[in-house]
């Protein structure tokens, strides 16, 4: 299932996606959690549209599969104002998690992946991301 299939965009007040989903493909668990929370959403299948988001510094938190974590973190780096960068993996493997991690990105395996794990980690981004 593509992320597009799921939910419309929603910005907050200024316009900025406070979670971004960068990529093609989520897994169905997560797209629910986002599409039931207060988490202001904006899905890029685009690529490329994604990553243009993130170096303008319009994003807080940058959510990407496997495929995609290399962009998006060097993305992040070229911005101004760099967002998380969390790589959901629906497959996690230990080399994997040690490029994520040492690049300076989050590794958060999908499998078990419920609200009461991935909202305090976005919401701990988003602080960060906002100075609090």
């Amino acid at each position: 299932m593509t992320a597009t299939a799921t939910a419309p965009a929603r910005l907050n007040a200024s316009g900025n996606a406070e979670v971004c989903l960068i990529g093609d493909h989520f897994p169905e668990a997560v797209l629910c959690l986002l599409g039931y929370s207060r988490w202001h959403v904006r899905l890029f299948d685009d690529l490329a549209a994604g990553l243009k988001e993130i170096e303008q510094g319009r994003v807080a938190v940058a959510l990407c599969g496997t495929k995609d974590w290399r962009n998006a973190v060097d993305a992040a780096r070229r911005s101004s104002r760099a967002p998380a960068v969390i790589v959901l993996a629906e497959m996690p493997n230990d080399s994997e998690w040690l490029e994520v991690v040492a690049a300076g990105g989050i590794y958060l395996p999908v499998a078990n992946l419920d609200a009461g794990h991935l909202f305090p980690l976005l919401s701990l981004q988003w602080r960060a991301w906002h100075g609090e």
